[in-house]
């Protein structure tokens, strides 16, 4: 393919993942919390394993008609060959898969306590842990605009926290246990990101000598959806399910277009992260947030608390802010990998 025809791929790609994104994380966080509270009920357990089968199905022909000439055969073999052969790194993949997973099933709990405007806000704690871990793991250094960006994030999520103090949901128990739960989240997201860069980054870099080959990304977020399926699995193997609640009555209405929504979106991620830069995710995700607070409003009736609203703009100008002085030190950081990647190999 020619240079300037896969540049223009890559740039339309670029911004078609960053506008899509944006809406697919508003509809999917209104989705999976008035899909459940309003219509069929549903285990969502079910629906992440089937989020799951379905990333597994995309990934897989997407590396079978991008990077396989089309042969399903042959996508089957390479990728059972990569497996076998680089064993070790493929088990690796297994606690970032596994966090995911207990990850998934966690956020339908907290959306039970939380608005989705909060959940969507309260949420964005995981910048917090994932600048955090990079330090402790990666051995990366926190600038100056990071900690700004940190402090505003926090004085947000704790204003949103404080405008659901006396928010009940249906059994009676406060938000606090809906922003545990996402704190949870929240920290298991952040390690689960930082180890899986440890792990992406590591084979690619020339300081590290490894024999390990860079995959594709599809071919990467197929091994990972392997294990991630079988967790998920597990998951809902011993999680009991409400009363009149089985596998059909999972997959109906809209819990089909929130397990659609949830399966492009877990993939859609991967390619912004590869074909666009932090602070356009930013905004991407800044701009959700305020979309899933204007459709709460104006279409679903609902009326904000001010601390709510505050809360909010706080966290999205942290985010951008955040985002903003993350470039602002990437051409630094690009001179030299941080210094615990350089022993990945040894992981």
């Amino acid at each position: 393919m020619p240079t300037t025809l896969r540049s223009s791929l890559s740039a339309h790609l670029k911004y078609f993942s960053l506008i899509f994104l944006t809406f697919q994380s508003t509809i999917l966080t209104l989705l999976m919390k008035y899909s459940r509270d309003k219509h069929q009920p549903y285990n969502p357990s079910v629906i992440v394993c089937m989020v799951e089968l379905l990333k597994l199905a995309i990934s897989f022909s997407l590396e079978c008609f991008i990077n396989q000439q089309g042969s399903t055969r042959r996508t089957y073999l390479v990728i059972k060959y990569d497996i076998q052969k680089h064993q070790k790194e493929f088990w690796k993949l297994a606690i970032p898969a596994a966090l995911y997973a207990i990850q998934n099933n966690l956020c339908y709990l907290a959306l039970k306590h939380l608005s989705a405007v909060s959940f969507q806000v309260i949420y964005q704690m995981k910048i917090l842990t994932t600048a955090l871990f990079s330090v402790l793991i990666l051995g990366r250094r926190i600038e100056y605009g990071h900690w700004v960006s940190l402090w505003i994030l926090m004085i947000g999520v704790v204003a949103v926290q404080l405008s659901g103090k006396n928010q009940m949901d249906s059994s009676g128990s406060s938000s606090w246990f809906g922003f545990l739960v996402l704190l949870f989240n929240s920290i298991s997201s952040g390690f689960a990101g930082v180890y899986f860069e440890l792990l992406s980054k590591a084979p690619k870099t020339g300081c590290v000598r490894t024999r390990v080959r860079p995959k594709s990304l599809w071919m990467q977020s197929f091994q990972l959806g392997i294990l991630g399926f079988a967790f998920s699995a597990l998951v809902a193997l011993f999680t009991p399910s409400e009363q009149n609640v089985n596998l059909l009555s999972s997959l109906k209405g809209w819990t089909i277009l929130t397990v659609a929504l949830q399966s492009v979106g877990g993939l859609l991620v991967a390619v912004v992260i590869r074909y666009a830069d932090n602070i356009q995710k930013a905004f991407a995700t800044s701009l959700s947030i305020v979309l899933c607070s204007f459709i709460s409003i104006v279409f679903l009736g609902h009326q904000l608390p001010l601390e709510l609203l505050l809360g909010s703009a706080l966290v999205v100008v942290a985010v951008v802010l955040y985002a903003r002085a993350e470039k602002s030190t990437s051409v630094t950081r690009s001179k030299g990998l941080p210094r615990r990647i350089q022993s990945a190999e040894k992981l």
